[in-house]
């Protein structure tokens, strides 16, 4: 792996949202976007230690901090493009609502799967790739920048175990 790349997966979370194209609305979208797809384990307690919501920004951290790595900054147009289009889709449909950010579950649902059936296959495209690099950062290699605290292992029924960090079945 090339030292930028490793330099830039060890950079804090907050860093990624430094990048230009970042803005405060994307930010939440991707938010958003990581909330609606990533499953709220019983292992994460609201208020606890590792909270649900750090845990969900915390992987949309890691996607916005993947997607400007050099091997998928060529697909940061097209991410970015599904977030914009996910906000105005909101905008349309939802009247009352500002934003995907702002809708609930079952409307950001609605929208994610309706952006991934779209006749536009760069967009469909992107939120597979929402999805895949969501998964990949809720339950990757914590010393990689994903999986805050091993909570997205723990989620699943598996357990840290020693120097060289196994993993074991907690059963």
């Amino acid at each position: 792996m090339s030292r930028q790349i490793d330099s830039q997966i060890d950079a804090r979370p907050q860093s990624a949202w430094q990048h230009p194209e970042w803005t405060p609305g994307r930010r939440a979208t991707l938010i958003a976007v990581m909330e609606q797809i990533l499953p709220l384990p019983d292992c994460v307690e609201v208020g606890g230690p590792t909270d649900r919501d750090s845990v969900q920004a915390a992987t949309a951290a890691y996607v916005a901090r993947t997607m400007i790595e050099e091997r998928l900054a060529g697909h940061l147009p097209l991410v970015l493009a599904a977030l914009d289009e996910l906000d105005e889709l909101a905008g349309r449909d939802h009247s009352d609502r500002q934003g995907f950010a702002d809708l609930t579950g079952d409307s950001r649902e609605t929208l994610l799967r309706r952006l991934e059936a779209d006749s536009n296959a760069y967009l469909s495209h992107a939120v597979n790739l929402l999805v895949q690099l969501g998964l990949e950062g809720y339950l990757g290699d914590p010393e990689r920048g994903g999986n805050p605290e091993g909570v997205g292992w723990r989620s699943i029924g598996l357990t840290e175990q020693g120097p060289g960090r196994r993993l074991s079945s907690s059963e």
